[in-house]
């Protein structure tokens, strides 16, 4: 029995050692592509995500694009977006304090004001983690748990 115990302990540490690893690999500057499908709208564009990992807070400043039938940009949208960060067991969790969208431009008028809101009440609640793949001084791999896509993010 003890040696179950032996082996909690020990998994638990290897654990924590490696989530401090990667918390110290993703404390800093990142650049992360995105490309979402969302029906037969496609969001383009680039996030640039700022970790503190001494504080836990993170800062983000991102640009998307809403792409319709695979080539036409029907609107554009900043997010800047602040907030503190957890990480366990390889799992990024945002909790999101202050956000802020600008409307670039919208073609379409698909960006109202009701659309706008519920946009933040949607990130502002969001709590699914993002799953690290792999990370090291240069790439980030990681991969959303909801539809199984990964992603790579390059260090700045």
């Amino acid at each position: 029995m003890r040696y179950i115990l032996v082996i909690l302990l020990l998994t638990s540490h290897f654990a924590s050692a490696s989530d401090s690893r990667e918390i110290n690999l993703l404390s800093g500057k990142w650049d992360c592509p995105l490309d979402i499908d969302v029906d037969e709208i496609k969001l383009k564009g680039t996030a640039t995500d700022h970790y503190n990992s001494d504080s836990m807070t993170y800062s983000s400043d991102s640009t998307i694009t809403f792409i319709y039938g695979g080539n036409l940009p029907i609107a554009k949208i900043r997010l800047l977006e602040s907030g503190s960060w957890e990480y366990e067991k390889s799992h990024l969790t945002y909790r999101t304090n202050d956000l802020k969208i600008e409307v670039i431009f919208d073609y379409e008028d698909i960006l109202t004001e009701e659309t706008l809101e519920q946009m933040k009440v949607d990130f502002m609640e969001d709590e699914a983690p993002i799953i690290t793949e792999s990370i090291d001084s240069e790439i980030w791999v990681t991969k959303d748990p909801e539809t199984n896509k990964t992603s790579e993010c390059f260090k700045v």
